[in-house]
């Protein structure tokens, strides 16, 4: 039996779940191709070969083996129902409840489905449409109370306590514990009864602010994003005091006694890649290869997300080590909190003021002036620099970081790391356009990540010659 080829396999993928397949040609020289795979838009890691062929063939390659990925198995499922789950951005209230009068028949089917199934983007999104989208009706046959033992203790009690009865009309959630707290509302870990899963859910006022991302996010699907999953909104009859969630002694509220937008997403691990940096930081003795290694392996994972966000038309516009968390396998990087999420017009544009975080903030968007894309790059340099350089304490933090961001590294950086300065020297440049984009540093990464690799095989050579 001849054994299929990988653009075979991948066009046999596409017509049997009816999507769009095509191949975009990164760059082109006399002996170097690289080529994507674009599925429904959604680009996926590049191949490269000596001509277009073997290049659309690594393609291929490279695009099967990120859809083997249990996050990525199932980009799009249109074949999958008669009737798909519209896009979430597309939905309005008055067809979530059309969808749940429609649907409640085939619950006893769909959650038969879930349980036998690992969830699928439009399983998941159907689903938690009926879960989460009922009006307040207490005789509404899927609520259910939230049983006492899962509110033991401080921190969300509080609120389920009183207000169980507003959220349980809302879902078959179970409201396990607090994740994180600050200005801009709560995360509560929750696990769905149906599915056996757990789901992160973040509650905040609803404004415009809050739907623009919430909006963003429900179209994104990329193994190095963090997943949403639903959005609904819904009283919550609560307010919290956040006095602690401040590093100032002044008493702050934020109100969520009133409307609120509850994102149901990916559940990840606690640790963020700011934790990771403080974590190598502290090491009293690390050999270079070891960070380098890993380093590489997570801005690899970065900036394919960031290429996937800029495909998309979206600027994140606050890209930093807290902004970015790990898969529940500890290893994967994701980004997250999209609270600053704005359109790409492909144009420098005048936006709103003092939007991000100023030690990450590129030169342009600090200065206010008429920015694109090319914010969310100028950051990459700063945390991929972190990424490698051990700084022991806030202090020196402090001293170094204003040199890094105009672009001087120590001259001991530039000499350990001297593959990763010409990279990081890139990304830091003062002017947008000589920043080069995010598929641009992706490609350069693969290929470094290659020569690395080789090089090491060399020396294992030599050590067994």
């Amino acid at each position: 039996m001849v054994k299929k080829k990988p653009v075979a396999k991948l066009k046999e993928y596409a017509q049997r779940n009816g999507i769009v397949l095509e191949y975009e040609v990164v760059s082109k020289g006399p002996e170097r191709v690289v080529m994507k795979a674009v599925i429904d838009g959604q680009g996926f890691p590049t191949g490269v070969g000596r001509n277009e062929n073997e290049a659309k063939q690594n393609a291929a390659k490279s695009a099967l083996s990120s859809l083997n990925d249990k996050e990525n198995l199932r980009p799009v499922a249109k074949n999958m129902s008669k009737n798909p789950a519209a896009p979430l951005h597309q939905r309005n209230i008055a067809t979530k409840l059309e969808c749940e009068k429609a649907c409640v028949g085939k619950m006893t089917e769909v959650s038969d489905k879930l349980c036998r199934l690992q969830i699928t983007t439009d399983l998941c999104d159907a689903e938690s449409e009926i879960m989460v989208s009922t009006v307040n009706t207490s005789n509404h046959p899927i609520v259910q109370d939230i049983p006492e033992e899962t509110n033991p203790g401080n921190g969300p009690s509080e609120m389920m306590s009183t207000h169980s009865e507003k959220f349980s009309t809302k879902s078959k959630f179970i409201w396990k514990d607090r994740l994180g707290r600050g200005g801009f509302g709560r995360v509560f870990r929750v696990k769905h009864e149906l599915v056996n899963q757990f789901f992160a859910v973040k509650i905040v006022p609803y404004n415009e602010k809050a739907l623009r991302e919430a909006k963003a996010i429900s179209d994104l699907n990329h193994p190095h994003i963090v997943r949403c999953f639903s959005v609904w909104e819904e009283d919550s009859g609560y307010q919290w005091d956040s006095t602690d969630d401040s590093s100032s002694s002044s008493q702050s509220t934020i109100d969520l006694s009133g409307k609120c937008l509850f994102i149901q997403m990916e559940l990840c691990d606690h640790k963020t890649l700011r934790e990771w940096i403080d974590d190598m930081n502290e090491r009293r003795s690390q050999r270079d290869s070891t960070r380098r290694k890993e380093s590489l392996t997570i801005v690899l994972q970065i900036f394919s997300a960031v290429e996937y966000i800029h495909c998309k038309k979206l600027i994140h516009r606050d890209l930093k080590p807290s902004n970015i968390m790990f898969g529940l396998d500890g290893k994967k990087v994701k980004i997250g909190d999209f609270g600053l999420v704005t359109d790409d017009s492909g144009e420098l544009m005048k936006r709103t003021p003092n939007k991000g975080t100023p030690n990450y903030m590129a030169p342009e968007q600090k200065a206010n002036k008429p920015y694109d894309r090319k914010v969310d790059i100028f950051p990459l340099g700063l945390i991929y620099f972190e990424l490698l350089w051990k700084i022991s304490t806030y202090h020196e933090r402090d001293g170094i970081w204003k040199h890094v961001r105009e672009g001087k590294v120590p001259q001991e950086f530039a000499h350990r790391f001297t593959e990763e300065h010409l990279i990081i020297m890139k990304l830091l440049s003062v002017e947008p356009q000589d920043r080069p984009e995010a598929s641009k540093v992706k490609t350069d990464l693969e290929e470094f990540s290659h020569k690395l690799i080789l090089q090491k095989t060399e020396q294992r050579k030599n050590k067994t010659a």
